[in-house]
């Protein structure tokens, strides 16, 4: 227990204490104190009895000794405990229990034995207790639902009039009409795959709970990944039917007034659906065994890729190299697509010749058995993944405690428990500090919910003086937090009424955030960065310029040393969850940042939770040492023990429903707050000295563990003289600080200048992308193997020349899919990390520590040394893997471009995240907004094929301007001549691989003319390069917009 109340301690048997891994007792509860006296330390009437043996095991002890002999360190009380006949008596009976008769051993296998089941609930039962919980989880998460069926319907409708009526026949003398059906199905197969993306962040999210829930046997790890893949099954097949339905009648995949149309869809969706369930179950298994969002991301994209790569239309099955065919006949998307073709060509709207025509083209079998083949498969890797994200779950857990546990192993020991408060230091005043008095009057506030107005706080008055330490008190829901974020001007919702004064004039929230800090309840820091560096970026930013660097350091040393921070200063926060800091060590660095501020004023969100008394005991010492320097100190507290509760000045007791029990002083020993409270008629009297009075108050009002209060005290208090008293002292607070106090306004909005915001930002960005390997090198990991893999399967391709068509066709495909997926790679691994910042940028804009821009520029700046790098090793292997023009100018404008286009799509990545409310949204809008750029980018089908109402969309897209110049430096050739017979090969572009002559239905023309005629690709390389930097700069502009005017934080 941290800080068990009296009468929580009271509800226990045994009690055994701890300190420095030493029993310092261990017996019965009704012991402790005559154990404690028999060793000389005796505890005060008005001290808890958990806080006494707390502060036993510290340097705190010897205000307890009552004699001279009295134990000096822990080690010596243990030894005092070993030798006392307490010990004696626990250990008889340690001994006692420790027998080993056969009755006991008996029981004891009864118990527990071997044939004791792990689970309480049998198979079916488990099964349906964990799908009724899953089916609750995912039909809560409303938005994803929706916007996942919102982008089926979309893409179904958008694909289909793309390729709206495609025809009823084919053309043997033109493949156009044949390779369109193929582009259509394969964007149909690349839809089912790439909606499971967003299942990947949800399983990853989801791992934590997992574990914790499956090492106490809450359920079967079979039943548990059952249940997830059963509920998501209806999303998933829902998708599939609205985006097939769509496209296939839109597009007259198969001709519309054939006979077998209508069967033929029904057995194309049914084999999609199964493609959906297949890949979308692998990608849980990803998520099952990748050890971040990122990673997960990452494992995803390089699947899809290896898919494509293999599924015999980017390249033909016959062209697959020896080394990679093994893939292809375990690819799923190769499967698919050899069914969905076969159902097509099989149509009796296609006769046998057309038929043979179509799939000799790709190169895909004849053979009918492979539609139900491919099918058949498909659902056998559903129940295999399924296997395997049983075992990954199971046996392969992806938790980390190592790091936490080298943080304790690190820290000093002089700092054990031994060291507390050794030296009492007080804060450094850096200047003459403005002191503020705070006065709230008929403070109101409402939500709308259902339609109707719900009041949190009702007509509330109250004050805060400088260098007080305010409480405010109640029940859970009574409105505590709210009321201070309404008077910190933190509320971003509802509608709030009355008025605040600070120092006697109404409250500018402009300004109020340069001299206020408000210590949040969830502790909200940047990761990557370490305890000290996030002080000293707060004291930097949010204290004056005009103050020293010096000072602001050894202030910071102060704070470190007030909160007891030195043993863990050089350590990055770190996330909670895989071996961060602990609970307690956050709070103290989240009190520790807003301190760093010198704050005139500082409101505190339940400061001790989640702390131990003497951690809480610490904290408390410290915030009045605050108080005491001149600063306001407003704090919402839940129960707190008897030495924290008689910290402070005044309470401000609230009820549920919003209304004042109580405000006023709590006096020396409470005795003002018990003599108003003992002096309500209906009252009982605190029960005895030891009782803790913030107890004995909540209980009499009815916010404690008893039944409800038959007293209204909210009335009691108004009509008590001590209101009117408040009244009166509200009025003169105004009227005296109106008078005497300056009022709180400043030459600028924040502390810092432009250019200090901007140094700091970009100094805290540099290090965050230093120290994020699960980022960055797994990008650069992630992009030379990328850049291996399509070297290998495109080894040399165009080092010959381009003299066929289907050369041509190849360069274009593997050019198209590096800056696709290379793009949809560094696109959704970019938005779990602006997801981890993105929290305490909001935290610190409200703090006014700096502007949208510096935080925009520095985040742009840091990426783009990354973004450099790695998309030049990208290049210079893939480059000459796959045989392009050895030329240095060639290929530097060659990276140029893709460097333009990865960098385009890493900060579109950005914009998602900074716009939408969640990662799952934004993911899933990232695979939208791909689909969206493969699609008209000229690839899929070309330019000139797309219907005139989607013309417009070959403007804005950046893919075409990226792939459009990609292929012009390495196709492009300047010779101009009409097609003949009778070209020879002495020309002026015979060096150009772009001039290489073609036949095609026996007529040479050179392969920058193919390129042009199929793909409609125009040398425009410095037009294409400044529209992809327009677009990056219109892209950082919304970013910016989106820092500046979306939150996504409510309160």
């Amino acid at each position: 227990l941290l800080q068990p109340p009296p009468e929580v301690f009271d509800l226990f048997d045994e009690v055994l204490i701890l300190a420095d891994g030493i029993i310092l007792y261990h017996g019965r509860r009704e012991n402790v104190l005559p154990f404690f006296e028999s060793i000389g330390f005796k505890c005060p009437e008005s001290k808890d009895i958990a806080d006494f043996v707390q502060e036993i095991a510290t340097s705190e002890r010897d205000k307890y000794s009552t004699r001279a002999n009295t134990p000096h360190s822990n080690q010596e009380i243990a030894s005092a405990w070993a030798k006392s006949e307490f010990s004696t008596e626990k250990q008889n009976q340690i001994d006692f229990y420790s027998r080993k008769d056969l009755e006991g051993e008996s029981r004891v296998e009864e118990l527990f034995g071997k044939n004791t089941p792990k689970y309480a609930n049998g198979l079916r039962q488990d099964i349906s207790l964990v799908l009724q919980r899953q089916r609750k989880l995912f039909t809560r998460n409303k938005g994803y639902i929706i916007v996942r069926i919102i982008q089926a319907i979309l893409l179904g409708v958008i694909i289909g009039t793309v390729f709206f009526d495609i025809g009823s026949t084919l053309d043997l003398q033109n493949v156009a009409n044949v390779a369109q059906r193929y582009g259509l199905v394969f964007n149909m197969c690349l839809q089912s795959m790439l909606s499971g993306m967003a299942a990947v962040t949800t399983v990853v999210s989801q791992r934590p709970v997992y574990y914790k829930q499956s090492k106490n046997y809450f359920f079967r790890t079979a039943s548990y990944v059952l249940a997830d893949m059963v509920v998501g099954m209806p999303l998933q097949v829902l998708e599939t039917v609205l985006n097939t339905t769509f496209v296939f009648w839109l597009a007259n995949l198969v001709p519309r007034d054939a006979d077998d149309a209508v069967a033929i869809y029904f057995q194309v969706m049914i084999i999609l659906i199964a493609l959906n369930l297949s890949f979308g179950s692998w990608l849980r298994v990803v998520g099952t065994f990748s050890s971040s969002q990122g990673i997960a991301q990452v494992f995803a994209g390089i699947s899809i890729s290896f898919c494509i790569l293999t599924s015999g239309f980017t390249i033909t099955v016959n062209n697959i190299p020896g080394y990679f065919i093994w893939i292809y006949w375990i690819n799923p998307l190769a499967y698919t697509m050899r069914s969905v073709m076969l159902l097509i060509f099989s149509s009796s709207a296609f006769d046998e010749e057309e038929r043979d025509f179509a799939l000799d083209l790709f190169s895909f079998q004849t053979d009918y058995v492979f539609v139900w083949t491919g099918f058949g498969l498909l659902l056998i890797y559903v129940i295999m993944n399924y296997g395997a994200q049983v075992w990954f779950l199971k046996y392969f857990r992806m938790e980390s405690s190592g790091a936490r546990q080298n943080i304790e192993e690190n820290v000093d020991q002089s700092t054990d428990t031994e060291k507390v408060d050794k030296a009492d230091p007080e804060l450094v005043n850096l200047e003459e500090m403005e002191k503020v008095s705070l006065v709230f009057r008929n403070l109101s506030y409402s939500v709308t919910a259902k339609g109707q107005s719900i009041d949190l706080l009702n007509d509330i008055s109250g004050y805060a003086e400088a260098g007080t330490l305010t409480a405010l008190m109640g029940s859970s829901g009574a409105g505590k937090t709210t009321l201070m974020d309404v008077v910190a001007g933190r509320k971003t919702s509802g509608s709030i009424s009355g008025e605040i004064f600070v120092n006697g004039r109404l409250k500018d929230k402009k300004y109020f955030a340069r001299i206020s800090a408000y210590v949040e309840q969830m502790d909200i820091h940047s990761p990557h960065v370490t305890v000290e560096e996030a002080l000293i970026f707060s004291a930097v930013l949010r204290q004056p310029e005009s103050v020293p660097y010096e000072k602001k350091m050894h202030f910071i040393d102060q704070v470190i040393e007030t909160l007891e921070l030195e043993p863990i200063r050089h350590f990055e926060i770190g996330f909670k969850n895989s071996g961060g800091l602990s609970t307690e060590q956050v709070k103290r660095v989240t009190i520790g940042v807003e301190l760093a501020a010198n704050p005139s004023v500082i409101f505190l969100d339940e400061p001790t939770s989640g702390l131990d008394s003497k951690a809480a005991l610490t904290v408390m010492r410290g915030i009045k040492r605050v108080a005491t320097s001149g600063r306001t100190i407003i704090c919402t507290i839940h129960q707190p023990n008897r030495s924290i509760f008689e910290s402070f000045d005044r309470l401000l007791l609230l009820r549920r429903g919003g209304r004042v029990v109580y405000f006023g002083k709590i006096g020396t020993g409470s005795k003002t707050l018990l003599s108003y409270f003992e002096g309500v008629p209906g009252t009982k009297s605190i029960p005895n000295a030891r009782y803790n009075p913030a107890t004995y108050m909540l209980e009499v009002t009815g916010a404690g563990t008893n039944s409800a209060s038959l007293v209204d005290y909210a009335n009691e208090y108004v009509n008590h003289p001590i209101y009117q008293q408040n009244v009166e002292a509200m009025e003169k607070m105004i009227e005296n600080d109106r008078g005497s106090a300056r009022p709180v306004q400043f030459d600028k909005e924040f502390a810092a200048s432009y250019w200090m915001q901007q140094q700091q930002l970009l100094k805290k960005c540099l290090r965050t992308y230093w120290r994020s390997p699960n980022y960055n090198l797994v990008r650069y990991l992630v992009l030379g193997f990328m850049a291996f893999l399509w070297g290998l399967a495109f080894f040399q391709a165009v080092s010959e020349g381009l003299n066929e068509t289907t050369t041509v066709q190849s360069l274009v495909g593997v050019i198209f899919m590096a800056i696709i997926f290379i793009g949809i790679i560094n696109m959704n691994t970019t938005i779990p990390q602006v997801m981890f910042e993105r929290a305490p940028y909001y935290r610190e804009r409200a703090s006014k520590m700096y502007s949208a821009a510096p935080y925009g520029i520095a985040v742009t700046i840091a990426e783009l040394p990354y973004l450099i790098t790695s998309t030049f090793m990208f290049v210079i292997i893939y480059y000459f893997l796959i045989g392009l023009i050895p030329d240095a100018s060639k290929m530097f404008l060659f990276w140029w471009i893709f460097f333009l286009y990865i960098t385009f799509c890493t900060f579109f990545g950005q914009m998602l995240a900074v716009l939408l409310p969640n990662q799952q949204v934004a993911i899933i809008l990232a695979g939208l907004s791909t689909t969206m750029f493969s699609l008209f980018c000229g690839f899929i089908i070309a330019v000139e094929d797309i219907p005139s109402f989607w013309q417009f969309m070959t403007y804005i897209v950046p893919t075409r301007y990226a792939l459009n110049a990609l292929v012009a430096i390495q196709v492009y050739c300047p010779c101009e001549f009409a097609p003949s017979n009778n070209i020879t090969d002495e020309w002026c572009g015979k060096n150009l691989p772009g001039c290489d002559l073609i036949d095609v239905d026996g007529v040479k023309i050179t392969a920058w003319a193919y390129a042009q005629e199929v793909f409609g690709f125009t040398n425009d390389v410095y037009v294409d390069m400044g529209a992809l930097i327009a677009f990056i700069v219109g892209i950082r502009t919304i970013t910016g917009f989106g820092w500046t005017y979306v939150s996504h934080l409510k309160r």
